[in-house]
């Protein structure tokens, strides 16, 4: 190796200049216009499944110190109802279980109810790690009921409601396992890969 990590024998090539803000904004053109459209929370509330812990806890405080209003779900409503105690009159405890799509349904109604649904972050999953050697279909199956059906059972009545409104927006909580396998992880891998498709 040479001097600053270029190796001998071959020319360095000088870095661009750092383009200007101007240059920024011309480049980009048409994308600029991508930020007007981000939720805010004068839009409406946010929603977040499987916030009693991991990222959905950290997203649901992360959104209420932003001044969202965020109705949290998950099944253990102890946990929701002290994360609620962290953020009162921020944080709303919404109970219930993304396999179940009446459940659901409902939550997203009694959300419009009072506002418009103008984020929706479903993320609620299960993580059931096994080798081949103790492989067993019902994880598989509760796998994909969770991290699959369960997100589907959450963008039915969310995408019915901000598209009848015209406006809001989705996101779904993959992971990099999607992309390529991880060992212990096919179920797993395979539900989040279902959710990247």
């Amino acid at each position: 190796m040479g001097v600053g990590g270029v190796r001998r024998g071959r020319q360095a090539r000088a870095l661009p200049a750092r383009p200007s803000g101007r240059q920024l904004r011309r480049r980009l053109g048409g994308l600029m216009g991508v930020w007007s459209q981000v939720a805010r929370p004068a839009d409406g509330a946010a929603w977040v499944t499987g916030a009693s812990a991991g990222i959905g806890r950290a997203l649901t405080l992360a959104l209420a110190d932003r001044g969202w209003t965020v109705h949290a779900t998950a099944r253990n409503a102890e946990a929701l109802a002290a994360l609620a105690a962290e953020r009162p009159g921020r944080i709303v405890a919404q109970p219930g279980d993304v396999a179940d799509a009446a459940r659901m349904a409902e939550i997203v109604a009694a959300i419009e109810a009072e506002t418009p649904l103008a984020l929706a972050v479903l993320n609620a999953g299960v993580y059931l790690p096994m080798r081949a050697q103790e492989f067993d279909a019902g994880k598989v199956a509760q796998t994909f009921a969770i991290n699959v059906v369960g997100a589907a059972n959450g963008l039915d009545p969310v995408l019915k409601a901000m598209i009848a409104r015209g406006k809001g927006q989705v996101a779904l909580t993959a992971s990099v396992a999607g992309y390529r396998g991880l060992p212990r992880a096919a179920a797993y891998s395979a539900s989040k890969a279902a959710l990247i498709a």
